[in-house]
């Protein structure tokens, strides 16, 4: 049974299996969700009653094939968190074709497709919520591939939050900011980014947690939020709106 005492409201995740997509997981399941993770791995840890479905986001079959396992026993599909991204770092000059092409896949043609499987999946109200990035507004250098992907991602939320509304169908973004995940653990320590630079950009003087997302995405998802469509929800500790780094 669902949180609202229906025969089950099923929500996919992509990119369940780590970071931002694993606490998103573990919160939706939380809040008594039926919550199936599609990723290209299993996950680093698995969370008790969650279903994790090992396929590609950028396959249409892979896509259905999590919706009809987050429908199994007549629930019904509430949402789609379009989670799941990738990022080639580096001069546009260098970046070869082939990764501009694999980023551009997986980071917005995904969620278009994302959303068209679970708009022709719905039954009832749908949430579509895609994950977007403080790239998407804000210019990072070596990151122009995944900033135009974001950007792009935006762009689409608005154009479908109007095209889908007469269907039930709400969609929205949640752009993290700088977020504590293994992937920026892992910058850091090759020197690719800088704490004391990046909380310098943040008013609140920190990194953000995938929990901290995951919360964002449940409002978006649930009932909580009924009368948002079309937005993009920045969670990034105030450093999209800051014009002048702070001196601490």
């Amino acid at each position: 049974m669902s949180a609202d005492g229906g025969p089950g409201r099923g929500v996919v995740v992509t990119g369940g299996g780590q970071g931002i997509g694993a606490a998103t997981v573990q919160a939706l399941v939380q809040e008594g969700y039926r919550v199936v993770s599609l990723d290209l791995a299993e996950p680093t840890a698995a969370v008790p009653g969650a279903t994790y479905v090992v396929g590609d986001v950028t396959s249409t079959d892979d896509l259905r094939g999590a919706v009809q396992a987050a429908t199994e026993d007549g629930a019904r599909l509430a949402a789609m968190v379009a989670n799941a991204g990738m990022n080639r770092p580096g001069p546009l000059a260098d970046l070869s074709r082939q990764d501009w092409d694999a980023v551009m896949a997986v980071d917005l043609t995904a969620v278009m497709e994302s959303a068209r499987v679970a708009h022709a999946h719905r039954d009832g109200p749908l949430s579509i919520v895609a994950v977007s990035s403080y790239s998407g507004s804000m210019a990072l250098a070596n990151r122009t591939a995944y900033g135009a992907a974001k950007g792009a991602v935006n762009s689409l939320v608005r154009h479908l939050a109007v095209e889908w509304a007469s269907d039930g169908v709400r969609v929205n973004a949640v752009a993290p900011g700088f977020i504590d995940t293994e992937l920026s653990r892992r910058a850091r320590a090759l020197g690719l980014q800088s704490e004391q630079v990046v909380r310098a950009r943040v008013p609140l003087d920190r990194y953000g947690t995938p929990a901290e997302i995951a919360d964002a995405i449940c409002f978006l998802v649930g009932d909580r939020s009924t009368y948002v469509t079309g937005a993009v929800l920045a969670v990034d500790g105030g450093a999209s709106i800051l014009g002048l780094p702070l001196e601490r």
